[in-house]
């Protein structure tokens, strides 16, 4: 569960002084001070596999193994893990898409780029790369699959109108003759005969017998024919026949005739078959990205079962033939859905990425709580001296503060106008605030503000301009508003709304034209004005300084009541302050393309102290402060670890 400098730890490299420069001047800091972080107090050091997700199962070892467009690896979980337990390094150019291939029977498993002519071949037994291909980039893509007669690696690559397989150690190739353009290829399940789809004209259906190198024409591609155009998946059926997946599913004999077709709803954007099942997945939208798989029965195409919900952006599927499972892998939240085929039901979810998305810190108990927004959406409880455990889970994607006074853990999500509370004492599941607002549908995403004194939490639902204020001591709404200049659209992609409470007012920032507003205790809206942004960009974070009665707006500093700019802290680095204190202002900010942690004066805002953040992290570490033990956390959600810094102010 720890970390150690080398990997990951974050270095800390920067200055003590006190300057006396204003915050609108140019501030140089000496490199006089130089603090290391050590440690991850949170996460196993593996990366997150979330977005183009391929799954592959051994069922010899009882290992779900995937991988997704953000990892640099293959990362592994064992039956009866819900997350990652060890990752498989390989040492590739990063991708967005590829695929995962197992032959249990020779012990192999094969990661395969669709954007290259790139292998890695990795011994089940060893854990380790045992072979490597690195190739020409492939801008049309291949399609691969794995003949498990003879471990044989097989690549359809349509640009370059070929098809060469592989030997299992990558030192023999063979490129077949007489396809003009192959774009799907996929083994039977027994091996020894390869099914292409060749593209050219209309395109054909073959066959292809690796034992003797024979061609065998199956279909070509016609309205007449029960596949009408080049499908986007093939398969065999354990009897002889054939099944194809266009804007429906269709099987049909080894001389082209129709057996039967299904027509579904959505597209059917991947299947698996196995033995008399077929299961489908269909499209899912970032409008409506919740997915769902169908059973069918493969002799007469008869459904099974009804529609068995997934989570988010189903797109691959892998087959444990042993217990008769399927796993669905979920692209947009990073889990895998476990559907008892016997049964026709979902059995579980599988958290395959993890994320640490916030750190809240308990100031009576010491407790701290950790937001991991993939796979389960689950909080995690970490008391002092314990190992952290699963505690509570909430519809995703969700924001969160404490609530000491009310002592509760108070949560939104973007996906359901409610706000939801925890009992932080009991665990106990407290009943939610319905909202009265519509939740968002597309990328837009919301801003959560509790003011504990009061007891009030604040929402904003930026897709629809609405806000809304919830008694936390009463369980109900007070009010609920539409802002017009607030409202971003379904279609907006990454727009965000920026929320604080304080002065018995609802500070709220965001929407296409940059503009910043206070609503009052009814939902008035008391004075709005713009900041200078580009039209359209996001809000840094609000926060109100009640100790100095002042607003941050990321680097600006704005008076409450009027919202006009008192200073500009921009100069000095500072793109969001994260704590206003008695004694100091935290901040964060970037300088010559790196994160840094700043220290500030709280009566003059002057930098203090500077800390440049060196390390293996992602992007934006995201920070909290404990003020209980004058601790800062850094939350790195893309490497799924915390770490933490005792800070002592000067």
């Amino acid at each position: 569960m720890r970390g150690t400098p080398a990997r990951g730890g974050l270095l800390l490299a920067g200055a003590l002084a006190l300057l006396p420069a204003a915050p609108r001047g140019e501030t140089a800091l000496p490199p006089d001070e130089t603090l290391v972080l050590d440690e991850a107090l949170w996460g196993v050091d593996l990366p997150n596999a979330v977005g183009r997700l391929a799954l592959a199962y051994d069922p010899e070892g009882a290992v779900l193994y995937h991988w997704g467009a953000s990892a640099a690896a293959v990362l592994a979980t064992p039956d009866g893990a819900r997350h990652p337990t060890r990752a498989i390094a390989l040492d590739a150019p990063r991708t967005d898409d590829a695929e995962l291939l197992v032959d249990p029977g020779h012990r192999i498993l094969v990661w395969a780029d669709r954007h290259a002519l790139r292998l890695r071949v990795i011994d089940l037994d060893a854990g380790a790369v045992a072979a490597r291909l690195d190739g020409e980039a492939a801008p049309g893509g291949v399609d691969w699959t794995l003949d498990r007669a003879n471990g044989w690696i097989w690549g359809a690559d349509r640009a370059r109108r070929t098809l060469t397989g592989w030997s299992p150690d990558l030192a023999r190739s063979v490129t077949l003759p007489g396809l003009r353009r192959p774009a799907r290829v996929q083994a039977s399940p027994g091996g020894g005969e390869l099914l292409i789809v060749d593209e050219a004209g209309f395109g054909r259906l073959l066959s292809y017998r690796t034992v003797d190198g024979s061609y065998r024409e199956v279909c070509r591609f016609s309205p007449r024919a029960p596949v009408e155009a080049p499908p986007r998946q093939v398969g065999f059926l354990d009897n002889g026949d054939y099944v194809a997946a266009t804007s429906a599913v269709a099987a049909f004999t080894p001389d082209c005739a129709a057996r039967w077709r299904i027509n579904t709803d959505l597209p059917v954007t991947a299947f698996l078959l196995r033995g008399d099942t077929i299961l489908t997945l269909e499209a899912w939208t970032e409008k409506s990205p919740l997915g769902s798989a169908r059973l069918f029965e493969t002799r007469t195409g008869r459904p099974l079962a009804a529609a068995i919900p997934t989570r988010y952006g189903p797109r691959s599927i892998a087959w444990d033939p042993n217990r008769r499972r399927a796993f669905v892998g979920n692209d947009l939240d990073g889990s895998a859905t476990i559907i008892d085929v016997e049964a026709g039901r979902a059995a579980g979810t599988l958290d395959l990425g993890h994320s640490v998305d916030a750190v809240l810190t308990d100031g009576l108990t010491g407790t701290r709580y950790l937001l991991d927004q993939l796979g389960g959406n689950t909080v995690y409880r970490w008391r002092p001296g314990e190992l952290p455990e699963a505690w509570a889970a909430l519809p995703a994607p969700f924001d969160a503060v404490l609530d000491e006074v009310g002592r509760t853990l108070v949560l939104a999500s973007h996906l359901y106008p409610g706000v939801f509370r925890v009992d932080l004492d009991t665990g106990e599941r407290l009943p939610t605030v319905d909202l009265d607002l519509p939740p968002n549908r597309g990328r837009a995403v919301g801003d959560l503000a509790v003011d504990p004194t009061l007891g009030l939490a604040a929402v904003a639902f930026p897709e629809s301009g609405g806000v809304a204020l919830a008694d936390l001591r009463t369980g109900r709404q007070r009010w609920a508003v539409r802002l017009p200049w607030l409202a971003v659209g379904a279609g907006e992609a990454g727009r965000r709304a920026s929320l604080a409470l304080g002065r018995r007012r609802v500070y709220v920032a965001g929407g296409p034209r940059a503009a910043v507003a206070a609503l009052g205790m009814n939902g008035e809206e008391l004075v709005r004005t713009r900041w200078r942004a580009a039209p359209g960009a996001e809000p840094p974070p609000l926060l109100y300084d009640g100790v100095h009665d002042r607003l941050f707006l990321g680097g600006l500093v704005l008076d409450p009541d009027t919202l006009a700019t008192r200073a500009d802290l921009a100069p000095a680095g500072v793109e969001r302050v994260i704590h206003a204190g008695r004694r100091e202002v935290l901040a964060l900010g970037r300088a010559g393309g790196a994160d840094r942690f700043l220290v500030l004066d709280p009566d003059t805002l002057a930098v203090r102290r500077a800390a440049v953040l060196v390390g293996d992290h992602g992007p934006a570490p995201r920070p909290s402060w404990d003020a209980a033990g004058a601790r800062l956390y850094l939350a790195d959600p893309l490497g799924a670890r915390v770490f933490a810094w005792d800070f002592a102010p000067r």
